[in-house]
Formats: structure tokens, sequence, C-alpha cells
């Protein structure tokens, strides 16, 4: 063997190696030295699936711990939709992963709210008590908005001034034109008169619900401020819903 020979096969023997194995095994292999495999070896989106041989395809175990602050696999590295529930292990999920991403929101008013006689009124609300996720608006401080399409707890609360007059009601309606719920009472005599109201609805992301409010006195009259009784509107998602 002539030592020109000699020397080609010495300087390029990782080279035959690996392509012996590729040809018997039909898989390349990982080797040390100048002719590893390393990330910046490998064209962005080239591995696919059917490129990994584990049927399995890449699982938690074969990822590894990331020691970076906000390291790890994060929602810009998956496709949508493609983490379903038959990903996530049984139990894994609890309060504090889901306390931050449900809808939920408390709003109430800073001072008493004063209403004129025989006109329906959306109330305002100025002060938040929580807000998960953006629900209420101070240029829209009357609604409550889904951020999500689902099924969604709504109630409220008034007190109204003491007046022994007419009637008083109080409702929940969605997007301007659709009751939801309702209830109408006469005003109690000598002492405050308290209502509640509440049921469940469907919304669509973008529906809005506001709290009206309507009394015959004969003049105005006001929704006081009480504790956190009055005024009080609330909306919590509970279900994804049909």
């Amino acid at each position: 063997m002539s030592g020109r020979l000699r020397r080609h096969i010495r300087s390029n023997v990782v080279g035959y190696v690996a392509l012996f194995l590729t040809l018997t095994t039909g898989s390349a292999v990982a080797l040390r030295g100048s002719n590893s495999v390393f990330t910046d070896d490998i064209v962005n989106g080239a591995v696919r699936t059917q490129d990994i041989s584990d049927t399995s395809g890449v699982r938690s175990i074969d990822v590894r711990n990331d020691t970076l602050d906000n390291g790890g696999l994060q929602a810009a590295d998956l496709r949508s939709d493609s983490v379903g529930s038959g990903e996530v292990i049984d139990g894994s999920l609890g309060t504090s992963e889901l306390s931050s991403a449900i809808p939920a929101a408390r709003v109430t008013n800073s001072a008493e709210e004063s209403t004129l006689h025989s006109i329906g009124e959306s109330l305002p609300f100025d002060s938040v008590r929580y807000d998960t996720a953006g629900m209420h608006a101070t240029e829209d401080s009357s609604r409550l908005t889904a951020p999500v399409k689902g099924v969604y707890a709504v109630s409220a609360s008034v007190v109204w001034s003491s007046d022994p007059d007419g009637t008083r009601f109080v409702g929940l309606k969605k997007n301007g034109d659709t009751w939801i719920a309702m209830q109408t009472q006469p005003a109690v005599a000598g002492a405050p008169t308290d209502q509640e109201v509440s049921h469940q609805v469907l919304l669509q992301a973008g529906d809005y619900v506001e709290v009206r409010a309507h009394q015959s006195s004969g003049g105005p009259l006001a929704v006081i401020k009480f504790d956190a009784t009055s005024p009080e509107f609330a909306m919590t998602w509970l279900a994804p819903g049909p």
C-alpha cells in the first residue's frame, strides 16, 4: 500500500466508519470529534417526526432540563393545537397553574349611583376588585366582556336607598338586547331595598353583559354604596360550552 493511500485512509477513517454504519443500520451515529453532529449542523426544520426512530416521538424524557430563566419549551416553541389532553400527565395541572388563566372579574363603584324615575339605566362601575383577563375597561365601565367563548356565571347585587314608593328592578343584559336574568320587587317600606340577580349564560368572545336598573319611586333614587354588597357585578368563566 502506498504512503499516499495510507495517509488518505488515516485522515478519513472517521468518515468511512460513519458511512459504514449508515449503510448497514440505516441511521447516522454522532461521533466525537470533527465529525460529530451539532445543532448548527442541522438546517432549521430539517428534522421531522418521521426522521426520529422512536415511534413515540420526542417526549419529556428526551428534552434536557434547561437551567436558564424562562428556558425549556414555551408556547412559541409549540405548534397551535399540538398539545392535547394526552400529553398532560394526570394530576400535573393544579390550581396554581390555572388561577391566572380562568377569566374572572368583579367590579364595584366607589360611590352611590343616582337613578331617574321610570328610566332603565346601565349601572357604571369604576373600581376593579379583580380581573384576570381584561374583562373590564374604563371606557365601557358598565360592561364585563367575555375574552373567550364559554359558559359564564354572571351576578349582580344592589341596595336601593330607603323609599316606600314604587317598585325596584335589576337585570342582566347581554350585548344590549338580550335579557339573561331579571328580578322585580316592591320597595321595602322604612328600610333600604336589597336585590340580587344571577344566572349562567353561553357567551362568544367579545360578548358583553351589563347590569340594568329601574325604579318607580316618583323621583331620583340612589343605588347606595355599602361594603362589598352594593353595587357589585361579577362574571366568571365556567366551561368551554357547546
